[in-house]
């Protein structure tokens, strides 16, 4: 019997952008199809009321591994970090990231479900264009 060995803490080749996209598709799957265009957004729910959401961060506690699926690495990250909260949505800001790129970085609010933001297919560049300069500023490290 042959053995399959898999290194852990494989390096994710992805750009911060490229991750961002996989992230917000990732959240619509599993119906989080809400997303913050800034680390403060304002959110509203189906009566009416408005509300300030900030973005939290959580990083995934295991590392990258090869021949990992880098979506599911994501959704396993999100479902269980919100197996801890009750009827809540995740509303994705961004993701970064971390520990030599062998670990990610999300952000996002921890809400009750159902709140409605205001992001426009623009924000969603935009957040993309500040991923990538932040990405490429050299001797910048992300641990958290």
């Amino acid at each position: 019997m042959e053995r399959i060995y898999k290194s852990k803490g494989m390096s994710i080749n992805l750009k911060d952008s490229e991750l961002y996209d996989i992230l917000l598709e990732v959240c619509e799957e599993i119906g989080y199809d809400q997303y913050m265009p800034e680390p403060g957004s304002l959110l509203k729910s189906t009566d009416g009321k408005h509300m300030t959401a900030w973005a939290t961060a959580f990083k995934t506690s295991e590392p990258f591994n090869e021949g990992d699926s880098i979506k599911t690495y994501i959704k396993e990250c999100i479902e269980s970090t919100l197996a801890k909260s009750n009827k809540c949505s995740f509303y994705p800001y961004s993701i970064l990231k971390s520990d030599n790129n062998t670990k990610l970085i999300l952000r996002g609010a921890i809400q009750q479900e159902g709140l409605v933001s205001n992001m426009k297919s623009s924000d969603r560049e935009f957040n993309k264009s500040i991923l990538d300069k932040v990405e490429s500023r050299s001797g910048i490290r992300r641990n958290l």
